[in-house]
């Protein structure tokens, strides 16, 4: 038993781990910069001797190829498109996706950026004369370019709090996730499930209100009474076969 508990964990969790990576290849476009950070964060991790001019070369690059894909994410936002095709208007929906999920990422960038440049600073004073200024216009350009995503691609005005917004993983991935919970639900079942219950819900809702309500292959409007047509509390309900 514990074998097919870690066997069905494990898979699920290479599943996630393919799952990430087709959401890092969806960013990629739009973070061609991410490896870099990632490269000065793992030679700290493994305690490299940092070069200190280098460092410098390297974050003035940086700061160059954030600004670059900035301009290039502003020149693509503002372009008009036909909003009245639904083809368009799918794709765009897309793109605020990836494009919310990717503001969340360049953020985490910019955090991982500032934790690799403060072990560094004021212990080697050779580092900081030569990557201070350099750092502060990389880390300027993410938060920039953080502030493009959400108000340009993804249309949050500044000042406004985040909306909740779910990053589809899609009928594969919602199958993935009840099979990892053992649910034996398709997709398809669990979404019709939740229409029934809805519009058993409205029905009892528009009954209790006064509206309207159904009784097998009948369609009753005003109080119920003991059967269609009857009386009950003075109020007549008035029915009609569908």
């Amino acid at each position: 038993m514990d074998y097919v508990l870690l066997r069905h964990e494990l898979e699920y969790q290479q599943y996630q781990l393919k799952r990430s990576r087709q959401q890092l290849a969806e960013m990629q476009p739009y973070t061609p910069f991410a490896a870099t950070i990632f490269d000065l964060m793992e030679a700290r991790r493994e305690l490299k001797p940092v070069n200190q001019q280098d460092a410098g070369r390297t974050l003035a690059m940086l700061a160059k190829q954030i600004d670059s894909v900035r301009k290039m994410v502003e020149k693509v936002a503002a372009t008009k498109v036909d909003t009245a095709n639904a083809r368009v208007r799918d794709s765009l929906r897309a793109v605020r996706f990836v494009g919310f999920r990717t503001a969340g990422f360049v953020e985490d960038l910019r955090t991982t950026l500032g934790q690799w440049y403060r072990y560094y600073s004021g212990y080697d004073p050779l580092f900081s004369w030569w990557a201070e200024d350099p750092y502060k216009k990389s880390d300027e350009a993410l938060k920039a370019y953080t502030k493009v995503l959400r108000e340009r691609v993804v249309g949050i005005r500044e000042g406004d709090n985040d909306p909740i917004i779910g990053d589809p993983i899609g009928a594969a991935g919602l199958a993935a996730d009840l099979a990892h919970e053992m649910m034996p639900y398709t997709p398809e079942r669990l979404i019709a499930i939740a229409g029934l219950q809805d519009r058993d819900s409205t029905l009892e809702l528009g009954d209790r209100l006064g509206f309207g309500y159904r009784r097998g292959g009948w369609h009753c409007r005003g109080h119920r009474g003991g059967g269609p047509g009857r009386e009950r509390n003075g109020g007549q309900t008035k029915c009609e076969q569908r």
